[in-house]
This record gives C-alpha cells, structure tokens and sequence, in this order.
C-alpha cells in the first residue's frame, strides 16, 4: 500500500484541527460489499451532505474556491504544501471524503478564474496533469477529478481532489474497487487495460501517458459530444495503483455520484440505514443511472 508523507499528513490533521472540522468528519465507517467478481466500499460520511450546491449558472455567490485562495494568504496553515506549485494551492477539503482528503486548486490569473477544463477544452492539458500528478506524488496521494455533469460542484474554477485511499484499506485489512480488480490488456491497444469484471465502459491508462488521455479526450468530445446539453461528454479520472481509470457518463447531471464513487469508494449513503442496508446491487444500479454498459459502447474507437 502507498502511504501518504508522514510530514503533509500531520500538517494536514493539523490544519483542519484549527479550521474546527471534526475528527468524525474524516473518519468514517466503512463496510465491504462484495461479490465473486467485484467489491466496493461503502462509506457512511454525513459530513459530506452539508456541503452547499453552488449552481454554476448563476453568479448570485462568490466562488468557494476563490475564497480559499484568499483565505490561504490571510490563515497560512491553509497551505498544506507550500511552494510545491506556483499554479495550485494545495489545502484540505472542508468536507473531506477520508482522512488526508485534499484538493489542488487552480490560482487565479490576473484576477480572473481558471475553468473547468472539458472535451471541448482541452488546451494545455497534457501539462496540467503532468504538474498535477507529480503533485500527488510528492505527497503521497492519488489523483481524482469530476467534470461539469460529472459530480463537479464548481465548475467555474478548476480544482483536482488529491485522496489516500489506502487509509480505507488498511482500515478494513483489504483493497477493494478499482485498486483490488483484475486488469487486462486491451486487444489491439496494449498500453491501455480494462477491469473485465466491472461491468460500464472504462478505459485505464498509464500513469504517465498524459498525451493518450487527451487525445481520446478529443476524440471522445468531437464524436459523441453532441449529444449532451453543453456540448461536451462528462466524465470521471481516478488514480489507482495500477494505472488511470477513465469513465465517460452517458448523461450529464449536475449532481451525481462522482469519480470517488465509480473507483469504489461509494460515499453516498445519505442515513445510516441506508449504509447499513447498502449492497452491492445498490451500487451497479446507482452507477446504471449515469454510466455507459460496456455492451453499449466501445471505447476503443477513439483511441
């Protein structure tokens, strides 16, 4: 198991010790669910729920992430990695998903916001996944995006959730989700893998193949872009040990599960009856909802 740098992690506890985020906050339960081909891990985090819904149509509220990135200069300990980035701050989630739960957000240029990037805006991508997973390295995290119709929640400023997983294994004694599944090589592609036991379509790159995600980001935007409302394809990045999973959403929805979930770390029971009674079947239908079946498309194709 990869574990998170002794140094950032204390910082970390630190800082959100001062911020008034309870332990409770980050450490919640957790529970396997499984079956002969697949496992998940259900997480009970009513933290998480008081999050506020910032609509990204409206300009009626100051950007949340804008905020941090002055708060940071006025309250230092929001500063989790100082000097690590003149493009991102990294800081802790306020509403963290587990212990170590970080975020890189993007600074402000000139004043002015930094986009979500998406498949009909993909310039200097290539670069920007470079820094932002050379970030993840230095610290000991892992690397988790959601874009707009994907389980972004502010899609106006670019932000990346850099996570620790692996607490949750050590916790349960296993690795579980994408992390514990069977990979294969893909035929025809031999540099990129699929999970044959899960069951939406996905595609899992190499760790340092930034300019093979982007171009199937392209192709992915140009070809099947059309048919979702703001003209781009929605979909999630989760960093495992094993590679980068790329999942598209076959609708947009402004708030739906998001990549934390469809890698296997389901945080969105909303009671604790729901988590006691969560099972695995519960978790193939919710991913039913947003997700592409492997029958239904081949992603292949834009390769």
């Amino acid at each position: 198991m990869n574990l998170i740098k002794e140094d950032f992690l204390k910082k970390w506890v630190v800082a959100v010790s001062e911020a008034g985020i309870p332990q409770q906050a980050y450490d919640s339960k957790i529970k396997l669910l499984e079956n002969s081909d697949y496992s998940i891990g259900a997480l009970f985090n009513p933290h998480r729920f008081e999050r506020k819904y910032q609509n990204p149509n409206t300009d009626s509220s100051k950007c949340k992430l804008c905020s941090e990135l002055e708060d940071s200069l006025i309250h230092p300990f929001k500063d989790l990695a100082p000097g690590i980035s003149k493009n991102f701050l990294v800081t802790y989630n306020a509403f963290p998903h587990f212990i170590g739960s970080s975020m890189a957000i993007a600074k402000n240029i000139n004043g002015k916001e930094k986009a979500m990037y998406n498949t009909k805006n993909l310039f200097g991508l290539v670069s920007e996944l470079d820094e932002i997973f050379k970030i993840g390295e230095k610290l000991g995290l892992k690397v988790f995006h959601n874009t707009f119709g994907a389980g972004a929640s502010i899609p106006s400023h670019e932000h990346w959730h850099l996570l620790h997983p692996d607490s949750n294994y050590k916790k349960l004694g296993v690795k579980y989700g994408f992390d514990a599944s069977e990979k294969k090589k893909l035929k025809g592609n031999e540099k990129v893998k699929i999970m044959p036991s899960f069951p939406f379509a996905h595609l899992i790159f190499d760790s340092n193949d930034f300019e093979k995600i982007v171009f199937f980001f392209k192709n992915l935007g140009d070809n099947l872009g059309k048919n979702y409302p703001y003209g781009h394809v929605p979909h999630s990045i989760c960093q495992g040990h094993d590679g980068i999973l790329i999942v598209p959403n076959k609708i947009h929805k402004d708030r739906p599960i998001g990549s934390t979930d469809i890698a296997g770390h389901y945080l969105s029971c909303k009671n604790l009856e729901e988590f006691e009674n969560m099972n695995l079947d519960d978790y193939i239908s919710k991913l039913d909802e947003i997700l592409f079946r492997k029958e239904d498309i081949d992603l292949k194709m834009f390769l």
